[in-house]
């Protein structure tokens, strides 16, 4: 048994002059059917797929002895190529119309908790190497007869 569109419940309503929740909410059959043909929506199979996959990956990592530093090393191209792949699938368009207030708040606390190691770990590395490179140089010119 499928169900009805919508389009087809309205004119249902409008042609036998009763509301829709009187349509609707008077068959119990169709009210069960409703309630359990809800399907999980993409952000749940987001989530829920991305937390199962990071425990048995997990599981893998410590089954190979590798350490926190071998995993964020390893993982750090693939996750930059699969974050330029999801901001060019995105339809920004349906994406910024569904972005309440607080949803951007918390994108946005969200995303400065997620770049400030990062820009923190590329400043002091950057510096790290002009600063060993700088020395390099001096000892190197000052070690000349």
């Amino acid at each position: 048994m499928s169900l009805p569109s919508f389009a087809n419940v309205v004119a249902i309503s409008d042609l036998f002059k009763i509301s829709l929740d009187d349509l609707i909410r008077g068959d119990d059959e169709l009210m069960d059917k409703l309630t359990k043909n809800q399907k999980m929506g993409p952000a749940a199979k987001i989530l829920l797929w991305a937390i199962g996959i990071s425990i048995v990956l997990y599981g893998l990592s410590m089954a190979l002895g590798l350490q926190a530093d071998d995993v964020h090393s390893i993982i750090r191209f693939p996750l930059f190529i699969c974050l330029i792949g999801l901001l060019f699938t995105i339809n920004w368009r349906q994406f910024n119309r569904s972005l309440s207030k607080p949803a951007i708040i918390f994108g946005i606390i969200f995303l400065t908790l997620l770049l400030v190691p990062e820009i923190y770990g590329f400043v002091h590395g950057a510096t790290e190497a002009i600063v060993s490179a700088v020395k390099g140089y001096w000892e190197g010119y000052h070690s000349l007869p």
